[in-house]
């Protein structure tokens, strides 16, 4: 019998950096709203997102061995996959986003423009709260019902956290909302193993939230466009690098 391997403490270390700049950079781009909605919004992608969103992640990844695309078995990827399909569909027919979109179709142009955000900060979040936290998780247990299930509580709490430095614990339904949210994506994380398709999964969850609450970001294009151009930037570096490209 194998001895139990203990869980490593660095990606929650870097979770826990991830949130605090989450919140900081929040906190700062409502203070500069007034002053500057293109500071604001590219100050939240250099301190919330990149750094602890992006970077240190995938620096974490290649430390420990965590692989990006990693399924235990063809069955685990397919049953994640039906997951995932099964919250998505079950986000649409509950909320009223279809009808959103059948009474006024430009709002996908809307939606277009939030995905300059979206993507971004849906990497960082599935980077560290769908990647790192069950990846570590599962060093420990491995494999089972239980570490699936174990998987999920944490996914679901570390995503919790999460949005309350997001809503500056100024909203609360939205904070249970993302937790029971955190909790059933994380089944498909654990079940998967594949940042790609729990990245494509959670980003279709967001953008359906944001449609279904206010149809946009609110945020100016011109930052929108810059942060989302840097982010793509760093990210691709990040990869090259860790794969040794130079």
């Amino acid at each position: 019998m194998e001895p139990i391997k203990k869980i490593p403490v660095l990606p929650f270390v870097i979770y826990l950096l991830y949130i605090l700049l989450w919140g900081v950079g929040r906190y700062l781009a409502a203070d500069l709203q007034n002053f500057s909605r293109f500071l604001a919004t590219t100050v939240f992608f250099i301190i919330s997102i990149i750094p602890f969103g992006v970077i240190a992640p995938l620096k974490v990844a290649k430390k420990y061995g965590f692989k990006l695309h990693d399924p235990r078995s063809f069955k685990s990827l397919l049953i994640g996959v039906l997951v995932f399909s099964l919250i998505i569909l079950a986000d649409v027919l509950f909320t009223n986003t279809h009808e959103t979109i059948q009474e006024d179709p430009a709002v996908l142009l809307d939606v277009l423009q939030s995905s300059l955000l979206v993507l971004p900060f849906g990497l960082g979040v599935c980077l560290n709260i769908l990647f790192l936290v069950p990846r570590a998780v599962q060093v420990h247990l491995d494999r089972g019902l239980v570490a699936v299930v174990a998987t999920a509580m944490a996914c679901g709490l570390a995503m919790g956290i999460g949005w309350m430095f997001d809503s500056l614990l100024a909203d609360f339904d939205s904070i249970m909302v993302m937790m029971i949210f955190g909790i059933l994506l994380g089944f498909g994380a654990a079940l998967t193993r594949s940042i790609y398709i729990t990245y494509a999964a959670f980003s279709i969850v967001l953008l359906i939230r944001i449609l279904n609450s206010t149809g946009t970001v609110g945020e100016p294009l011109p930052g929108l466009l810059f942060g989302f151009a840097l982010t793509s930037a760093i990210l691709v570096l990040s990869l090259a690098k860790q794969k040794g490209h130079f």
